[in-house]
């Protein structure tokens, strides 16, 4: 008798720790691999971001964290899955702008509501560079512009798709500088670049990384970039404030992005970690070997400045017409 009565003690002790232990479980994070998609194909710039964010990440974490590449639809494919998917930090988004700011004031139709995706900090920016052919007429924006205005639609710019922060930073351009440059969207910079230099476009705007290999090997000229200052990369090339648009800019960024309804205590382990590698000299230097800034100004509402980025791109659409099913 006494044996059993030991043994139901036992079992009802045991019985009112496991709710302790679960919550201990629930609450420890992370148990698994962690998976950060991107939504384009491999080898981009977001792609190389995301490689080495999550290579620096893995080793804080103490859990491999893996890169999973979900392509399409102007980059709604791979953040319909993260916005979908079981809000517990196990499945995250590498994000650009181009998904957070433009796409949602382009598309009438987006399959997730944008509240469903939820921003934890943003991880590099980088500049966009305005491009010639080498042989190309214009030396200087201005000589492009003036073209344009003498003759609208004589110029045409390439851009990385219809709905793409490229296509918009032409249409910024068009309505900053009283100009009309006509739009040809490509699927993605390497065939934009292959018509630019078979002088089938005018000009084009691409990432500063991939361009600068032309620039420096003589096949493009850049006239400017488009960031508020001068890109290490190209450091003679004006920006466009410089080149004679004092209130133009477009910066590209990409940020780190959870299901809404992550746990708390989930977020801010993700939150504290990316601060972690942000700083992180090692990381600094990979970045800017990629031609990337790292976002190291971790005082950034990313939220505000992520609504304010998307009203500016809300007010270009509007003007500009642009609307996609």
């Amino acid at each position: 008798m006494k044996t059993m009565k030991t043994a139901i003690i036992l079992s009802l002790a045991l019985a009112s720790s496991l709710p302790i232990a679960r919550a201990a479980e629930d609450r420890a994070f992370p148990v698994a691999p962690v998976k950060m998609v991107v939504p384009y194909p491999p080898g981009g710039t977001v792609d190389i971001v995301a490689r080495l964010l999550a290579q620096a990440m893995a080793g804080r974490l103490g859990q491999p964290v893996t890169v999973d590449n979900k392509a399409g639809a102007g980059t709604l494919i791979g953040a319909d899955f993260v916005a979908k998917s079981k809000p517990d930090g196990y499945t995250l988004l590498v994000a650009p702008n181009t998904t957070l700011t433009v796409a949602p004031n382009i598309y009438k139709k987006i399959p997730f509501r944008m509240e469903q995706l939820d921003p934890i900090g943003f991880i590099a920016s980088n500049q966009f560079v305005i491009t010639v052919n080498a042989k190309s007429p214009y030396a200087s924006l201005q000589d492009l512009l003036d073209a344009s205005r003498k003759d609208p639609e004589r110029i045409s710019y390439g851009s990385f798709g219809t709905g793409t922060i490229t296509h918009l930073a032409g249409e910024l351009m068009n309505q900053t500088a009283a100009v009309h440059m006509l739009h040809v969207p490509y699927k993605g910079a390497a065939p934009a670049l292959t018509d630019l230099l078979g002088n089938n476009i005018s000009m084009m705007f691409d990432a500063v990384p991939a361009a600068a290999i032309q620039v420096k090997s003589g096949s493009i000229r850049a006239l400017a970039v488009t960031g508020k200052e001068r890109s290490a990369l190209l450091p003679n090339v004006l920006t466009v404030a410089e080149a004679g648009l004092p209130n133009y800019r477009v910066d590209g960024w990409i940020a780190l992005v959870a299901p809404t309804g992550t746990p708390k205590h989930v977020r801010e382990t993700l939150s504290k970690t990316l601060d972690a590698v942000s700083v992180d000299p090692v990381f600094q230097r990979q970045l800017r070997d990629s031609g990337l800034d790292p976002a190291v100004d971790r005082k950034v509402n990313v939220n505000a400045f992520i609504a304010e980025e998307s009203q500016r791109f809300h007010r270009v659409a509007e003007r500009a017409k642009l609307s996609l099913d």
